[in-house]
Order: C-alpha cells, then sequence, then structure tokens
C-alpha cells in the first residue's frame, strides 16, 4: 500500500509547519487572518505641506532640475464606471465638453512650468498615461494633449509614450489620434476574460 502525502497549500513547501503561509489560521478568519491594512505612500517621513505654505514651496521646487531619468505621469481621472477593486481616485465621465476641458487645463498647466528647470533642463524618458481611463478623452483631446506634451517637455530621443485604457469604446478614431499624437505603447488592461467574472467586480 502506497503512502499518502499530504500537503497543506497554507504553508511553502519549504516551511516548517508552525509556520503559516501568508495568512493566520484561525477559527475567524474573516476578521483575524491578516493583518490591518495600511496604505503605503512615498515620502512616509514626510510632513503635509500647510495650504498656506504651498505656493512657496512649489516655487522653489519647480526652481530646481531634475538630475536623474524621469518619467512623467499624466492621470485621466474620467470612467465610465467605478470597478469594485479600484481604489483610485476617479471622476465619472459624462461629457465631450468635460475632455475639452480636462485638455485645455493639462496644456495650460504644461505652458505655465515650460520655462521651469524642474520641466525644462533634463530629458523625460518615459511618459505614462494612467488614470482613470484615458481612452475616455475624445479622439481630438487625445491628440491634443499628446501633441502638448511633445511640445512641452522635454523628450529624450527614445521616450516610450504610454497611454493606457481599456478597449471598450477605443475605436479606429482614439487609436489614431493616440498615434498620431506620439502614443508608442498602449496598456490594455484586461484582468479577465470570464464575463461572469467582469460582472461581479463592475
Amino acid at each position: 500500500m502506497k503512502q499518502k502525502t499530504v500537503i497543506d497549500f497554507r504553508k511553502p513547501f519549504n516551511a516548517p509547519q508552525e509556520q503559516p503561509w501568508l495568512a493566520r489560521v484561525t477559527d475567524n478568519p474573516i476578521t483575524d487572518a491578516f493583518p490591518e491594512s495600511i496604505d503605503i505612500h512615498p515620502g512616509l517621513d514626510a510632513s503635509p505641506v500647510l495650504p498656506t505654505e504651498l505656493p512657496s514651496v512649489l516655487n522653489r521646487l519647480t526652481e530646481q532640475p531634475r538630475k536623474r531619468r524621469t518619467v512623467a505621469y499624466i492621470n485621466v481621472p474620467y470612467c465610465e464606471t467605478r470597478c469594485l477593486y479600484c481604489l483610485f481616485y476617479i471622476k465619472p465621465y459624462r461629457t465631450k465638453e468635460e475632455s475639452a476641458a480636462y485638455a485645455d487645463t493639462l496644456i495650460k498647466e504644461m505652458q505655465l512650468w515650460a520655462d521651469k528647470p524642474v520641466q525644462n533642463k533634463e530629458p523625460v524618458h518615459a511618459v505614462y498615461f494612467g488614470g482613470g481611463t484615458p481612452t475616455a478623452l475624445e479622439a481630438s483631446d487625445i491628440r491634443r494633449v499628446l501633441e502638448a506634451v511633445r511640445k512641452y517637455l522635454p523628450l529624450a530621443n527614445d521616450c516610450e509614450i504610454t497611454y493606457e485604457g481599456r478597449l471598450s469604446g477605443f475605436g479606429d478614431d482614439k487609436m489614431e489620434a493616440a498615434i498620431e499624437g506620439g502614443a508608442n505603447r498602449f496598456s490594455l488592461g484586461v484582468q479577465t476574460f470570464d464575463t461572469k467574472v467582469r460582472q461581479a467586480v463592475g
């Protein structure tokens, strides 16, 4: 008779049996399995800037040139729906006018900072449009924003410009606008191909 091997998947294969893997085994796993979660943010040893001090701190920072390789992140906060697993800041996308207003404001901000050392000195090696859902913007605004990035940021010759989004609502007009604007990489995330799972997470 063969001996049965029992593997406890709650523990790593090479760990002692008394060491649980990832979760604590208790009578109430819903509340006790994991320690209380914390949000991790860069600069945990920093303190918030008071609103009264913000203009002078911002002015001081913008006068300092960047000294190392740089990635510019541009947040487009619009989403058609809130996915249940998402913790990012989003704003419901409702009208074409919102797209134009966002593009106008972003372009104006890039113009305002164009002569500041923090923006114009060292090359930017990658630009990432995230969100939200950057593909929610109208095609004309996608093109305008990307053209402004190329005009107002000192992009490296081999700069990677990534445009993130979802296939839903990302038709030929938006795809062509992104490519014409200078996007050379697309990030179209897929959480699952199972329709029931997609519906369950919203």
